[in-house]
C-alpha cells in the first residue's frame, strides 16, 4: 500500500529495532499482563468508570481498559478479559512485525537472545555518530 511506501524523511536518521523470538515475546506479554492486574488494573479501570469513563470514549479503547470494561459491563468473565489482553496485545506485536519489517533496510535489527546486543546498539549508534560526523567534516 500506498503508506508502506519507504519515503526519504529529508534527514539523517537512526532506526533500530529491537525483536526476540515471538514465544518470548508472549511469554513477556502474559507476565507482564498478570503483573499489571496484581499491581491494580482493574481497580484504575473501576475508578475511571465511577468517573463516568464510559466504554464508548477513545480512552477507554486501549488495551486492558476495553476488556475489562467488557468484565465490568457483566459481558465476559474476568479471567476472559485478562486473557482477551493477552491475546489481543500479542496480535498487536503481530501487527507491528507487519509494519515495522525485518527486510526494512533502513533499520538496524537487534535481537534480545544476544545478550550483548546492549553493547552491539551502543556501537552501531557510535559509529552512526561517527560517519555523520565525517559527513559534516566533508561539506
Amino acid at each position: 500500500s500506498e503508506f508502506q511506501e519507504k519515503v526519504d524523511p529529508g534527514y539523517d536518521l537512526f532506526m533500530i529495532g529491537i525483536t526476540s523470538n515471538r514465544e518470548t515475546i508472549y511469554a513477556r506479554i502474559d507476565e507482564r499482563v498478570d503483573n499489571m492486574m496484581a499491581s491494580g488494573l482493574l481497580e484504575e479501570v473501576i475508578r475511571l468508570r465511577n468517573q463516568d469513563y464510559s466504554r464508548s470514549l477513545p480512552s477507554m479503547s486501549g488495551l486492558g481498559y476495553r476488556q475489562l470494561m467488557a468484565y465490568l459491563d457483566g459481558d465476559i468473565p474476568l479471567e476472559e478479559a485478562v486473557e482477551k489482553i493477552k491475546f489481543d496485545t500479542h496480535r498487536l506485536v503481530r501487527q507491528q512485525s507487519n509494519w515495522f519489517r525485518s527486510d526494512d533496510e533502513r533499520i538496524q535489527w537487534f535481537d534480545t537472545g544476544d545478550s550483548t546486543y546492549p553493547a552491539l546498539i551502543a556501537e552501531a549508534l557510535d559509529n552512526w555518530i561517527g560517519g555523520k560526523a565525517d559527513r559534516l567534516d566533508s561539506e
